[in-house]
C-alpha cells in the first residue's frame, strides 16, 4: 500500500473528541464583571489625569506659592493620585487575569480569591488615600489662609470637612456596597453554575 494511503486511513480511523459545552455566565453576572472593570478603569485614568493637572496648576501659580508648605501639599497630591491611579490599574490587570474559560470550579476559586484581595486592600487603602490627600489639601491651605478673616476660613473649614465626612462615610460607603453586591452576584452565578456543571 502507497505510504500516503496509508497515512490518509489513519487520519479517516481518528474520532474527533465531543466538544465539552462550558456553562456560561449569565447577562447579569457578564454586566457586573464589565461595570467593575469600567469602573477600575475610568478611576485610574482620572486619578492619573488630576495628578497631571495639579502639576500644571502649581507652575502656572509658582509665583504665588512661596512656602514650602504649599509645594509640599502639591507634591504630596499628585504622589496620592498616582499611587492610587496605579493601585487600581493593578486591580483591574488582576480582575482581568479571571479566566471565564475555566471551569466553574475554578472560575469561582478565583472570584472567591479577587473577593478577598479587594476587602483586604479596602481596608487599609481607603483610610490611607482619605488621609493623605486630606493631609495634601491642608498643607496647600496653610499658605492661602494667610491674611484671610477668621470668619471665611471656619466657613470653609466647616462645609469642606462636612463634605468630606459625607463623600467618605456615604458615598464612599454605597460605591464599595455596590461593588460587594456585584462581585456577590457573580459568586452566587458560579455557585448555580458549578452545581449544574457538576450534575450534567
Amino acid at each position: 500500500m502507497d505510504p500516503f494511503e496509508t497515512l490518509q486511513d489513519i487520519w479517516k480511523s481518528k474520532q474527533v473528541a465531543p466538544q465539552v459545552q462550558m456553562p456560561s455566565l449569565g447577562p447579569t453576572a457578564i454586566h457586573s464583571r464589565r461595570k467593575l472593570q469600567r469602573n477600575l478603569q475610568w478611576g485610574a485614568i482620572a486619578l492619573l489625569i488630576t495628578g497631571f493637572y495639579i502639576i500644571i496648576v502649581g507652575i502656572l501659580m509658582r509665583q504665588e506659592f512661596h512656602s514650602v508648605l504649599t509645594w509640599t501639599g502639591l507634591s504630596l497630591a499628585v504622589l496620592v493620585c498616582w499611587a492610587q491611579s496605579f493601585l487600581q490599574f493593578s486591580t483591574l490587570k488582576k480582575l482581568r487575569a479571571i479566566d471565564e474559560m475555566a471551569t466553574p470550579d475554578i472560575h469561582l476559586s478565583q472570584w472567591n480569591d479577587y473577593y478577598a484581595f479587594r476587602k483586604k486592600q479596602i481596608a487599609w487603602n481607603l483610610p490611607l488615600y482619605f488621609i493623605g490627600l486630606n493631609l495634601a489639601l491642608a498643607l496647600y491651605m496653610l499658605e492661602l489662609f494667610k491674611g484671610r478673616p477668621w470668619e471665611n476660613i471656619a466657613i470653609f473649614i466647616t462645609i469642606y470637612t462636612a463634605w468630606m465626612l459625607f463623600a467618605y462615610f456615604y458615598l464612599g460607603k454605597r460605591s464599595l456596597r455596590k461593588e460587594e453586591n456585584r462581585l456577590r452576584g457573580i459568586m452566587d452565578n458560579l455557585e448555580a453554575l458549578k452545581a449544574q456543571w457538576a450534575e450534567e
